[in-house]
């Protein structure tokens, strides 16, 4: 009987396209993989969650200047950013890549951006259980078997549900910055606030300003004042994704005055103008 209603359910949510709001492009795996790649600006509605198993590696996310990371590790790219990753000279590393559109894609990548602002996340002893749903992924997007499609995104589902254990095991280690993150979440609901981090690093850190904005970093990967102008960057991206919105509009209610310094700003931080984002992106529809 259990498993009668069950089926029935499953089979409703496949019936109502539950799983169509993602698309896989394609999918890989190289147990050799030396390529150092340097990306355009990523395309719209392109978005890639990368793996690299084992090994080491250079990346760096907008900019030259490149981060040594140690595999597991995983990290991501998104549309109008563009990324510099691959081995260092004579090294190999495994990697993996899936490459997907659609509106859950985008969720997705969103969410592990905010998680980590750096754009990478580190997995340590989870990185075999990640390494299995990965290759399990892959396998079944180059199976193409439509029927197959909910076990795909059932699977990197779970591979996000593995990051974000990450994210909240990284939290608790940070347990002795726990004012920190009670600042940086207090960020996040009140984005619009005036914030005087120079006040709050002597009043409530007891520090300097330098000391306070290098422990912030730390912990964020952004200092203070970037940190804000990525939450109501964020805010922005969101309603420019609703239908009948004025990028005016949008300016004013993300807590920019000035639609030009908006319009720069937002190029600067997502790499594409605001018009050209609420053109390609997918909109959210009203239910």
């Amino acid at each position: 009987m259990v498993n009668s209603v069950f089926d029935k359910t499953f089979n409703h949510f496949v019936q109502l396209n539950y799983f169509e709001d993602i698309a896989f492009n394609y999918a890989g795996y190289l147990t050799a993989y030396s390529i150092f790649t340097k990306t355009k600006r990523q395309p719209n509605y392109f978005w890639s969650l990368e793996y690299c198993h084992s090994g080491e590696m250079l990346f760096a996310k907008n900019s030259e200047k490149l981060s040594a990371l140690e595999g597991p590790e995983v990290f991501w790219m998104r549309p109008a950013h563009y990324y510099i990753y691959g081995s260092q000279p004579g090294k190999n590393r495994i990697h993996g890549w899936i490459n997907c559109t659609g509106a859950r894609a985008e969720k997705i990548i969103s969410m592990l951006d905010q998680m980590f602002p750096v754009g990478h996340a580190p997995l340590s002893s989870k990185g075999d259980r990640f390494k299995n749903l990965f290759m399990e992924t892959v396998d079944i997007i180059n199976f193409r078997d439509h029927k197959k499609h909910h076990q795909a995104v059932w699977r990197l589902e779970e591979m996000v549900a593995i990051l974000t254990d990450v994210y909240y095991e990284r939290q608790e280690e940070h347990q002795a910055y726990l004012p920190i993150n009670q600042l940086t979440e207090e960020i996040r609901q009140h984005p619009f606030a005036i914030w005087d981090f120079h006040g709050v690093a002597a009043n409530q850190f007891k520090m300097s300003y330098s000391g306070f904005r290098k422990l912030f970093t730390r912990i964020n990967g952004l200092p203070p004042h970037e940190f804000v102008i990525m939450q109501r960057i964020y805010h922005a991206m969101s309603l420019l994704r609703k239908p009948g919105m004025q990028i005016k509009n949008v300016a004013e209610q993300s807590g920019f005055e000035d639609f030009g310094s908006f319009s720069r700003l937002f190029k600067k931080k997502v790499g594409i103008t605001p018009s050209a984002y609420k053109s390609h992106m997918p909109i959210q529809r009203r239910a």
